[in-house]
Parts: C-alpha cells; structure tokens; sequence
C-alpha cells in the first residue's frame, strides 16, 4: 500500500514486462508468418498466473480487476481463481 493506492511486486512487474515483449515480438512477425504460411494470426492472450488472493480486501480486489482492465491482451489470475475454476468444473461434472 502506497499512498493509498496499491501497486504491482516487483516479479508481478517483471513478468508482466515480459508478456508485453512476447506480444511485441508476435506483432513483428505476424505478417512474415501469414505470408509464409498461409495462416491468419490472432494476437494471443496471456494469463499471468500469481500468488494468492484468498485474503485480499476488496479494495485489493478492486485493484486487481482495474489492473486486469487495463492490461491489453494480459491476464492476471491467481492460484485461488484456478482452485475455483477447477471445483466449478468438477461440481459441473458430478451433476
């Protein structure tokens, strides 16, 4: 917490650097690779899966979906959201 705002970690920061630079390569080379072979190429989406948030406020949680919002093709999910996704999934399964 920082002056009443909330900000990315360090390693949050750096992997989010690094989605942002695969996504840049992907762009320089989208036209050669439609070109050569003869495939149309979408931009990717990349999750970013990270820590915890089962203890998070919701203030924490805002934070987290405005981050989430503006991040352009960038996911961040934690590994809470996946254990939930997973019991949805199986819940829907013993149905």
């Amino acid at each position: 917490e920082s002056h009443k705002s909330y900000y990315p970690s360090t390693d949050l920061s750096k992997a989010i650097g690094q989605c942002l630079l695969y996504l840049q390569k992907m762009d320089d080379m989208k036209l050669v690779l439609e070109k050569d072979y003869k495939v149309k190429i979408i931009r990717p989406r990349i999750k970013i899966v990270i820590g915890r948030t089962n203890n998070f406020n919701e203030d924490q949680m805002s934070t987290l979906r405005m981050l989430n919002s503006n991040l352009n093709h960038i996911q961040i999910v934690s590994y809470d959201y996946i254990i939930s996704c997973g019991e949805k999934i199986i819940t829907g399964l013993e149905e």
